[in-house]
């Protein structure tokens, strides 16, 4: 997505992310997963907030009617104005509910001169599926996505704006996070000049640290089919690959 503020930009943003929905929503996708601040572009720049105040109803009733029509989850990067307070958010956009937010707990450089940090880790549901959503330098801190499937998530949404310069980390990160946890990690990245130089690599991961899919530097859409059950084995049962971690992890030894 172009990171930059003037309307125009703003408006294609939108159209391609509602190219990208359609596509997947006729392929049969339960979820649809857009990058960190998605329409608005990625920035340190104060002109984000105009940006945000002008993209925020439209994007919110474009997403929620997508989902919609598509009977599909959309979770998407968004900036979001309440009150005085701007927030770096992930938004959760169920079919005919309203959309849920999950703001970035923990914030990023000068992330912290722009926006509030969220109050809470979240946990979403949907068709008793369990799932949860971390933004960016958040993928860094373990401890997030632990929560997170210590409270039954089988996936993990990871929404970046992330730069090129730090791919290292970024490779580390989306496969760790899936292994440690015995979750699916899906990773929906900004690609392209920006604010940075993006890394782009949206990928799926299995919970064996697996890439099951993965964009390189192109700008497109990836999709896959995946078997939450895995999880369990993944999780619990120490046979053929699986790590079964949550089996022998020792709650006794730690300050929880």
């Amino acid at each position: 997505m172009q990171a930059l503020f003037e309307a125009c930009k703003i408006r294609e943003n939108l159209e391609k992310a509602d190219e990208y929905i359609r596509t997947l929503g006729n392929l049969g996708c339960s979820f649809v997963v857009l990058p960190e601040l998605f329409n608005t572009g990625y920035s340190w720049n104060p002109d984000i907030f105009e940006a945000i105040r002008v993209a925020q109803e439209e994007t919110n009733a474009m997403l929620s009617a997508l989902a919609k029509e598509y009977n599909c989850v959309i979770i998407a990067g968004v900036g979001r104005k309440v009150g005085d307070r701007y927030y770096n958010s992930a938004g959760v956009f169920p079919p005919n509910e309203d959309p849920l937010f999950y703001d970035k707990t923990h914030l990023f450089r000068r992330e912290k001169e722009l926006f509030t940090p969220g109050k809470e880790l979240k946990v979403f549901t949907w068709q008793n599926l369990k799932f949860g959503c971390i933004i960016c330098y958040e993928t860094g801190f373990p401890e997030i996505a632990r929560t997170l499937a210590n409270r039954d998530a089988s996936i993990i949404f990871a929404l970046f704006a992330f730069s090129k310069k730090r791919r290292h980390i970024y490779e580390v990160m989306t496969r760790s996070r899936a292994l440690e946890n015995g979750t699916f990690l899906v990773a929906s990245a900004q690609v392209g000049e920006g604010f940075f130089e993006f890394n782009g690599y949206s990928r799926i991961v299995h919970p064996s640290g697996r890439i099951l899919k993965d964009a390189g530097e192109a700008e497109g859409i990836i999709w896959c089919e995946i078997e939450t059950d895995e999880v369990k084995k993944y999780r619990y049962q120490e046979i053929e690959d699986s790590h079964a971690y949550f089996s022998n992890f020792r709650k006794e030894l730690y300050e929880l």
